[in-house]
């Protein structure tokens, strides 16, 4: 089952195999198509919805926009792709970026904020 022409609800729900997999926002799902459309290319999603417990896991915030269904962590080994895709996802409407080693989280939040792993 499909959420956007590309994202399925299978690859954004919780990866932690004991809740039930959470909802994405419409919205930000709007935003994250409007990125891959723009991007041109598959984009391989490390985590997008998290429950409580798997977002402690991970290390996320309290706060973190993944435990609403408005984040994306998106696979990125190229610096030159990561660069790409960050200029693509502020301009589809992501406020919130994220630049790890491996990958860029991306998330709409109303502020813009920029931070590294």
């Amino acid at each position: 089952m499909n959420l956007t022409k590309d994202f399925t609800v299978e690859e954004m729900k919780c990866r932690c195999g004991a809740c039930p997999g959470g909802t994405m926002n419409p919205a930000f799902m709007t935003r994250l198509q409007a990125v891959r459309d723009a991007f041109g290319g598959p984009m391989i999603v490390n985590s997008g919805f998290r429950c409580q417990a798997n977002n402690k896991a991970e290390g996320g915030t309290e706060k973190s926009m993944h435990l609403i269904g408005r984040a994306a962590d998106i696979a990125c080994h190229s610096g030159s792709d990561k660069f790409r895709l960050m200029m693509l996802a502020i301009a589809s409407g992501m406020n919130g970026i994220g630049v790890g080693n491996t990958f860029l989280h991306m998330d709409d939040r109303e502020k813009q904020c920029l931070w590294t792993y």
